[in-house]
């Protein structure tokens, strides 16, 4: 599916805009889960570094241990859920003071959508539960919507970490506490 915003429509920000939508559309959703890759770790170290956290650990989750992986998961006594939880509201009143509200409409429309297949295909090749799948794609539009919003909000070095790790063929999993659980 090709997501494009135009420019005479929203500005110059549907350019950049579509540009990312075309990256995450094209990436190689969870083509390398079940791998180990430090370079993973250092962008999963920059982005909690970004959010001022500065006690976590990070852990490896096999690929036949993600669906009980993600029964365990929880945002419980967590700092970097703490750090997390405020970015959309603080993203949402950056992208009103612009007045790039309507951009941020069509923005939520348009790429979950546009990522749902690619990330569906991907997780499907590597994981058999459906209820890992399910959270896998859930995961890869929410990480999207988040670098769209981002980039709104004129603030889209925050999340080209994350970016790096779906673009290695990984994601962040989630949070147990401070522990980051990444594939």
């Amino acid at each position: 599916m090709t997501v494009q915003f135009k420019e005479e429509t929203y500005g110059p920000e549907a350019l950049s805009l579509t540009g990312l939508a075309k990256k995450l559309t094209s990436f190689n959703w969870f083509g390398e889960i079940g791998t180990v890759d430090t370079a993973v770790e250092k962008h999963v170290r920059q982005f909690i570094e970004a959010l001022d956290v500065s006690q976590y650990n990070i852990k490896w989750v096999a690929k036949e241990d993600i669906a009980t992986t993600i029964g365990e998961l929880t945002f419980e006594n967590s700092d970097v859920w703490r750090a997390l939880k405020g970015i959309p509201e603080r993203y949402n009143q950056l992208i009103t003071e612009k007045d790039r509200t309507a951009l941020l409409e069509s923005v939520i429309d348009a790429i979950p959508e546009a990522v749902f297949h690619p990330a569906y295909a991907g997780a499907f090749k590597q994981v058999t539960e459906d209820k890992a799948i399910s959270y896998l794609v859930g995961n890869a539009m929410y990480i999207s919507v988040m670098a769209c919003t981002a980039s709104l909000a004129d603030r889209p070095k925050m999340f080209q970490p994350l970016l790096n790790i779906v673009e290695k063929g990984h994601t962040v999993l989630g949070l147990e506490g401070n522990t980051i659980y990444i594939i």
